[in-house]
């Protein structure tokens, strides 16, 4: 399988943080990725929702063992941008990849 991530590498240790409450909070973003600047994540953004959404179709609609590509877009995606295409997605007028879209087009639906 061809993995829409390609290779990434991994984070260095995280900086810890103290909370309000004194408690400790682990703050962590996405992995470096060499193919995407430093400047302009918009990209690097996009990639991860739709790795996202294609784990998530791969594992039968369990996103549990998709957390961390959620994580990843989560940390560096606008919010408006996922709200936005979450809607899309619900009225099927999503421009991006489409897990199983190919399925259903093989299907004749």
């Amino acid at each position: 399988k061809m993995s829409l991530l390609g290779p990434l590498c991994e984070s260095s240790a995280s900086p810890m943080s103290e909370s309000e409450e004194g408690l400790k909070v682990e703050l962590r973003t996405t992995p470096v990725d060499k193919r995407f600047s430093n400047t302009n994540q918009a990209r690097h953004c996009y990639s991860f929702y739709n790795a996202f959404h294609q784990c998530v179709y791969e594992n039968d609609g369990n996103d549990e063992p998709c957390f961390e590509l959620k994580r990843h877009y989560a940390s560096i995606c606008p919010t408006k941008w996922v709200e936005n295409w979450n809607d899309q997605r619900e009225a099927g007028t999503y421009a991006g990849p489409v897990p199983g879209e190919g399925d259903k087009k093989a299907a004749g639906h």
